[in-house]
């Protein structure tokens, strides 16, 4: 019956009426009235005047089943007892069908949250987290807009394996096209990839191939990311901050020489003017945002060579629009706020 409008269903009853309640006119009527439309089988008919008058419509009502308070009894106990258990480990100890205990923990407002991953702390992680956001939060209490005169950077690595989501990829199809993917590649080839974001910039992608070391970043730095720079306002370049986490190649003397020579005390480094906390990528725009909305457009689709995937990280990092890259930016000020009431621990799970 769901396959008929309630406009259907009355034009079917006034065929069954004028037909004197003979299923087999009724039927026949309707095919020479409305040959266009679905048509219905013979016992449509009759059916749908026996639940008007017994449910009141034209479908037959569903009538809650009585609680069974024992059942209810066991599961609930079971979820407070164990938070994490799933629907087929509570029908394995309660006994009570998985859509039955569904049912019963919906009914009593439970839902499946999911946990969130999140950066593992060390000792001390704590204290310069906190010292890293009370600085920035000082700063934006001064300075109206303070995290737009921030270059964050960070480099990331782009294979032909990707991630594969089951979650999130699908393919909408009338029949089950049976389709699979190549995740695992015996031969495997990438790039190394470092951006910057600037207030509603983007800075680079630049790519590389080797793996990065002090004098590579360097010539980066001197080269590719200086001469974009070169390109900006020059009220934007005396105000900006440069900032970088603290992987080993950062730490390097000659890079501490090149930043203090280029930004002063401008800048956010392991070994910098403004100490940047280790293992903390939930507080830089370019680790909690772009990385991993841009992994999730390149690797959407398979490539077949080098080119091909960097011209999709290419193109992936010209669709975010400076509204995103904004926001991005902004949302660090939120985020170090939480950090801050959280003593320097963990908070995107409060997010």
């Amino acid at each position: 019956m769901n396959y008929f409008s309630n406009s259907d269903k009355y034009d079917m009853l006034e065929c069954f009426i004028l037909c004197r309640r003979n299923d087999a006119q009724a039927e026949e009527m309707y095919l020479n009235k409305y040959p266009e439309r679905r048509q219905p089988g013979r016992a449509m008919f009759r059916r749908l005047k026996d639940n008007l008058i017994a449910y009141g419509s034209f479908a037959k009502v569903k009538r809650n089943k009585p609680v069974d308070e024992n059942k209810e009894n066991l599961v609930l106990q079971s979820v407070v007892e164990t938070p994490r258990t799933s629907l087929r480990h509570i029908e394995e100890i309660t006994g009570v069908a998985r859509s039955t205990a569904d049912s019963i923990l919906k009914r009593h407002k439970y839902h499946p949250y999911r946990e969130r991953p999140c950066q593992g702390l060390q000792d001390g992680d704590t204290i310069r987290r906190m010292a890293f956001c009370q600085w920035f939060i000082q700063k934006n209490n001064e300075i109206p807009n303070f995290f737009l005169q921030i270059l964050w950077s960070d480099e990331s690595r782009f294979t032909n394996c990707g991630l594969f989501n089951r979650k999130n990829t699908v393919y909408w199809s009338d029949v089950n096209p049976r389709l699979a993917r190549e995740v695992r590649h015996q031969v495997r080839w990438g790039f190394n990839v470092w951006l910057g974001v600037l207030g509603t910039r983007m800075i680079g992608p630049y790519f590389f191939n080797e793996n990065l070391n002090s004098e590579r970043y360097l010539d980066l730095l001197e080269t590719n990311v200086a001469e974009e720079l070169m390109n900006l306002p020059l009220a934007v370049l005396r105000q900006m901050f440069f900032q970088q986490d603290g992987a080993p190649p950062h730490n390097g003397q000659i890079i501490t020489n090149f930043l203090n020579a280029e930004f002063h005390d401008r800048w956010i480094g392991n070994l910098g003017p403004v100490r940047w906390p280790a293992r903390s990528p939930d507080i830089t725009p370019v680790d909690f945002f772009v990385w991993g909305h841009l992994k999730n457009q390149v690797y959407s689709r398979t490539y077949e060579n080098v080119e091909e995937l960097r011209e999709a990280v290419t193109e992936a990092v010209n669709n975010i629009t400076p509204q995103m890259i904004r926001q991005s930016c902004e949302a660090v000020l939120r985020r170090c706020m939480l950090c801050a009431q959280q003593n320097g621990e963990l908070f995107e799970h409060l997010l």
